[in-house]
């Protein structure tokens, strides 16, 4: 009738193994340190990660992607699991409390091509899953991505970084909602396949086929989706601005819309047509498979007042990672600055 209670301290070496952390961890080398007691009802734990590699992904995208150095505590008390720091997911409503700068040792971090990621996570344990995570991408290199992981892509290159706030519950993808941004600059992209059709489709001049300057993306997470609030493509000698949705399976529908000047466009069949569009806004429809785009020129008589407020003036498009918003769509300060 007595309760068993149990205590532990307990260093695990790990070579080549496998776990399910609501997603599935593998090639997992290195190792974790646990120290917790149970005291018959409850169990309290703490943990540190200090792991040499693992690879995340390879179900998602049949191509295993590998992260080093991964290092960071995580503790289970009440019924609630934490990874990194609990208040950068969820930050004092009293902001005289907020701590100035969490510190990168009590963050779950990790090396990724040849940039830095940051994990946070907090899940409710109990029942059914409730959590709630925050992660950064810093100076990751666009072209080890394509070396490591896009065949065929070798001409692509920048600098990304980026942030993104997820919440949910269970294991459903439905229930995933959040809130992201991506910035590469400098960028060079036109031989992502999505890229060289728009060109194609427009039959732009060939010297207008200069890598984009920077490249600027909001997106929001809802129903298996990414809705693409705001693509922003900056060149100096062509610019786009685009919105959209990508599904989770690969499809999409993405409008895109540029300025285009007249010595821009070649099209050899009507010349009237060329001059139309050369003297405003010229958009183009893509949609398929991001694998396999396929694009259609956007008549401009469809250019009604919602879209030209859209578009605004692209010259002012000013690109800024400074403001972060959590996984319930309110502003909080960027993690650099905490």
């Amino acid at each position: 009738t007595d309760n068993i209670s149990a205590a532990w301290n307990v260093q695990v070496v790990l070579a080549g193994s496998s776990l399910n952390a609501g997603m599935r961890v593998e090639d997992i080398h290195g190792r974790i340190d646990l120290k917790g007691d149970f005291d018959g009802k409850q169990t309290s734990l703490l943990g540190r990660l200090d792991l040499d590699s693992v690879s995340v992904l390879r179900h998602e995208t049949g191509v295993p992607h590998q992260v080093t150095r991964v290092a960071g505590p995580f503790r289970l008390r009440e019924g609630e699991l934490t990874a990194g720091s609990r208040e950068i997911v969820l930050p004092p409503q009293d902001p005289n409390k907020y701590p100035a700068r969490i510190p990168p040792a009590e963050r779950i971090t990790g090396d990724a091509i040849d940039g830095k990621l940051t994990l946070d996570a907090v899940a409710d344990v109990r029942a059914e899953v409730i959590y709630r995570a925050n992660l950064t991408l810093s100076q990751g290199r666009l072209e080890r991505y394509a070396q490591q992981y896009l065949r065929g892509q070798t001409d692509l290159a920048g600098i990304m970084n980026g942030w993104l706030n997820l919440s949910g519950r269970g294991e459903s993808a439905d229930q995933i909602r959040g809130r992201g941004k991506l910035l590469i600059e400098p960028a060079a992209l036109y031989q992502l396949p999505l890229f060289v059709q728009m060109f194609r489709a427009l039959r732009l001049d060939p010297s207008a086929r200069a890598a984009f300057e920077r490249a600027s993306l909001d997106f929001n997470i809802e129903n298996s989706r990414f809705n693409f609030e705001t693509i922003d493509l900056i060149g100096d000698a062509i610019s786009f601005k685009g919105r959209g949705v990508v599904k989770f399976d690969g499809a999409m529908q993405l409008d895109f819309y540029s300025m285009l000047a007249r010595d821009q466009v070649r099209f050899p069949i009507i010349h009237e047509i060329a001059k139309r569009l050369s003297q405003g806004w010229v958009g183009v429809k893509v949609t398929g498979h991001v694998g396999y785009p396929q694009t259609t020129i956007i008549p401009v008589p469809e250019f009604d007042d919602a879209v030209k407020q859209f578009l605004g003036s692209i010259d002012s498009v000013q690109p800024s990672l400074m403001k972060t918003g959590s996984s319930n769509g309110s502003k909080q300060p960027p993690t650099e600055t905490r």
